[in-house]
């Protein structure tokens, strides 16, 4: 492995062109038809070019999805009877809310002078996936109510649906700004753009979605009361269904397991991240990776710096010694300051006596000059301020093997020194990710508790909102490790996000269910929750499902362990909402 230094002067100019340069080279390397020697450069820019491709790549994806939610958005629509040009109408409004939002909050980061990155241009299709949720509701709503004249019917539309749809986007919106603490800046502008284009959802669900159905009259109609009795008497048996013995056994039976399963399956994910988690399989990079891990798997060097020189030899010479205490270091392997003391003694002088022949040493050994930092006086005599050196370790070839042993020598390193590698921000993202994991989690659900608690004034339905969040959080995890995915800072950011949309489920169930008269039999408020919010749920898992579902077969770790999360968010959020929690709440 050859591996080339360069000494620039800190400007932006320069560093404009050494990463242009980056690229270009890694370009021509990339179509070169040598078949003797095959160069592979590896470098940030280079990683960060090859994200962004794979972010461009995945605009088709998304499109498909969008294109297939749309019409799923249509066949739903179908359902409410209207005439052909009014249900183009509803489902071209359905789907202007979220994407006015989405484009909005792009155009809002750009006035900002914030960097667009292939990121940020996503937003537009993730509020559209889960900005028609509250389209569905409001429009079941508008459709199923009993009311004639449309200002009372808009007016019970916003009393009931109005609430809980806010509570869903406050806690989406809280969602990302938690995600957004534990993410590199590029994906953090993500979340931050992700949130404000949740907010404008939000405001054009209330004052421009909701409003518009006042002033379309044809696109109205009563729901007779028989056939409400109908639909009502089929959710009344459901609930009686649950709240028989053998469902209840049963359902426990099922839950306990489910609950146990993913617990052990998320604990037994492996802290990992490697480069090719964010780039395409099938780019020239991917197949450089392995070449590099196969240098690492002989022998690698780790940089370490000594923070400030003693004043006597001694004191360094032991210092340094600590270096032999470690298991992982190369066979008869000494640094540069033992071989130098070697040759040069003075070990019992001062550290300035001990450097005086430090020039000779560097005409001999030129490669060591980056090593050193000198101050000249007048007379030109040579004063060492800062030196550092080398260490040879035995080849630990994976991204995740060679993190671990670079904590492992940080810890029995002399506070004296400093051990840095080029891959530590890696390092760090594997060594951190389960702490990061963990509190991340943790934060994001007290904040979602909260806002539950806001909301729902009643600690009874906060506590099984929390339940269900756990459960579904717990399955997603589960779900990922199962899928094959690993412990890293991609599932993290997946899981928060997808704990904001398991709260969609959850809270409109626990909201419809307690602003019920209490006075009524729970089977009643119950049958009666689930006839407002079923319909609804359904549709807006399935447009989540239809919209992500394409980035599953994309080539790329990053978007389908996205893909995944939200696919297991969706399908374990809807039976949480429909199934879980009327089964808990009637039981409890």
């Amino acid at each position: 492995m050859l591996v080339y230094s360069f000494i620039f002067v800190d400007h932006q100019d320069v560093v404009s062109s050494i990463k242009r340069a980056e690229v270009e080279w890694n370009n021509k390397l990339k179509h070169s038809n040598e078949s003797g020697v095959r160069f592979r450069l590896f470098g940030d820019e280079i990683v960060n070019n090859e994200i962004f491709v794979g972010s461009v790549g995945s605009l088709p994806y998304f499109l498909t999805g969008l294109l297939a939610m749309v019409i799923f958005i249509f066949l739903s629509i179908l359902h409410y009877k209207q005439t052909f040009l009014q249900t183009v109408f509803l489902t071209l409004w359905t789907t202007f809310c979220p994407c006015l939002a989405g484009l909005t909050s792009v155009a809002v980061f750009s006035l900002l002078g914030r960097t667009l990155n292939s990121s940020i241009l996503i937003t537009p299709f993730l509020v559209l996936a889960v900005g028609v949720d509250d389209a569905f509701l409001v429009l079941h709503k508008w459709f199923t109510s009993v009311e004639i004249d449309s200002l009372s019917r808009l007016t019970s539309v916003l009393v009931e649906i109005g609430p809980s749809i806010t509570l869903t986007s406050v806690t989406n919106i809280c969602a990302f700004m938690v995600g957004s603490f534990f993410s590199p800046n590029a994906i953090r502008e993500f979340c931050y753009c992700s949130a404000l284009a949740l907010m404008l959802d939000w405001i054009f669900q209330i004052l421009v979605f909701t409003p518009i159905l006042v002033k379309i009259h044809s696109c109205s109609f009563n729901i007779s009361r028989k056939g409400n009795k109908r639909c009502k008497s089929s959710f009344k048996s459901y609930c009686e269904f649950l709240m028989h013995p053998v469902t209840r056994i049963t359902l426990l039976c099922i839950l306990i397991p489910f609950w146990i399963c993913n617990v052990y399956l998320a604990l037994r994910m492996e802290e990992n991240f490697t480069p090719q988690k964010t780039i395409r399989s099938d780019s020239f990079l991917t197949d450089s990776l392995p070449i590099l891990e196969n240098a690492f798997m002989e022998h690698e060097i780790f940089p370490v710096f000594v923070k400030y020189i003693p004043d006597r030899t001694t004191e360094l010479l032991d210092i340094v010694a600590h270096v032999h205490n470690l298991d992982c270091l190369c066979p008869n392997y000494i640094t540069w300051i033992e071989e130098y003391a070697a040759l040069y003694g003075y070990t019992n002088s001062t550290t300035e006596n001990f450097f005086k022949n430090i020039m000779k040493y560097l005409d001999y050994n030129p490669e060591l000059a980056k090593n050193l930092v000198l101050r000249f006086d007048s007379s030109g005599t040579a004063t060492v301020d800062k030196i550092s050196f080398d260490l040879c370790i035995h080849g630990y070839g994976s991204w995740r093997d060679r993190a671990f042993i670079h904590k492992q020598i940080r810890e029995k390193m002399p506070e004296e020194m400093l051990v840095y590698d080029y891959d530590c921000t890696l390092f760090d993202i594997i060594l951190t990710a389960r702490e990061t994991m963990l509190q991340s989690c943790v934060i994001t659900s007290i904040t979602m508790l909260v806002i539950c608690t806001l909301f729902i004034p009643s600690a009874r339905a906060t506590a099984f909102v929390l339940l269900s969040m756990i459960s579904v959080t717990t399955g997603i995890v589960g779900g990922l490790s199962a899928w094959g995915a690993d412990m890293d800072i991609i599932v993290t950011i997946s899981v928060v996000m997808a704990i904001g949309l398991t709260i969609d489920y959850a809270a409109h169930i626990n909201y419809h269910y307690f602003v019920m008269n209490s006075m009524l039999p729970p089977i009643d408020r119950m049958s009666s929750s689930l006839q407002a919010i079923t319909y609804a749920t359904v549709q807006a898992a399935a447009t989540t499902l239809i919209c992500v579902l394409p980035l599953y077969f994309y080539n790329v770790y990053m978007y389908v362990t996205f893909a995944e999360a939200i696919i297991l968010c969706a399908v374990f959020g809807l039976l949480h909402a429909v199934v879980v929690i009327p089964f808990l709440l009637l039981l409890f």
